[in-house]
């Protein structure tokens, strides 16, 4: 009985390490790029990048009026939301005061009717 336990703990540690090999080849595979059309696709996406990475306002193959209109536009909505000179791309920081807390029986001053003075019982 401990022969058979030991022989399937050496089994399960070596299926363990053979999908794990299994498992890094298939990655190490994936990485590199063999097809043509793959390799063409790959290529035109690190030259956009580049690209969009040189570019004013990250866009490509844009003009200089588009640029112009974007820019306007971004200047419109930094006055309507009154945020010039602020980054629009952040959460905003939000700023609360302590609240005051009033006891409501101090801030009311309540007088009440005098009773009689002859207090004649019926």
């Amino acid at each position: 009985m401990l022969a058979t336990k030991s022989v399937r703990t050496l089994l399960h540690r070596v299926c363990r390490v053979a999908v794990n090999q299994r498992c890094l080849s298939s990655i190490s595979g994936s990485l590199q790029v063999g097809d043509p059309i793959q390799q063409s696709f790959v290529a035109r996406l690190r030259e956009y990048r580049q690209k969009s990475e040189k570019s004013e306002f990250g866009l490509t193959d844009a003009s200089s009026k588009e640029i112009k209109e974007l820019s306007e536009m971004l200047a419109k909505v930094d006055r309507i939301y009154e945020a010039e000179g602020e980054d629009m791309t952040q959460f905003p920081m939000f700023k609360f005061e302590e609240p005051k807390v009033v006891i409501p029986a101090s801030s009311l001053h309540v007088e009440y009717p005098k009773e009689p003075e002859n207090n004649v019982e019926v």
